[in-house]
């Protein structure tokens, strides 16, 4: 799986979580990796992937390695681009 498509499921979940929550809910929800990648695994679950282009997406999520500070950019550059 391409990373737009990772980093596309990521956004349209920090969207849908902006909703009901703050943004320091949602980063802290992102730095607990194993929570993040869960996240991820059924967001993307949710639009049908599935079998090995699923595993092949979280392997590529797994080898990523994203400090705390480009995590908390990542949101804060989301939530303010879609507010």
């Amino acid at each position: 799986m391409e990373w737009v498509a990772i980093i596309t499921a990521i956004i349209e979940m920090i969207q849908q979580c902006k909703e009901n929550r703050e943004e320091d809910e949602i980063i802290a929800d992102a730095l607990n990796r194993p929570v993040g990648r869960w996240m991820i695994r059924a967001h993307l679950k949710s639009k049908g992937i599935r079998g090995r282009k699923l595993a092949g997406a979280m392997r590529d999520v797994r080898s990523h390695k994203m400090t705390d500070k480009d995590i908390e950019a990542f949101v804060s550059n989301a939530i303010a681009g879609k507010s």
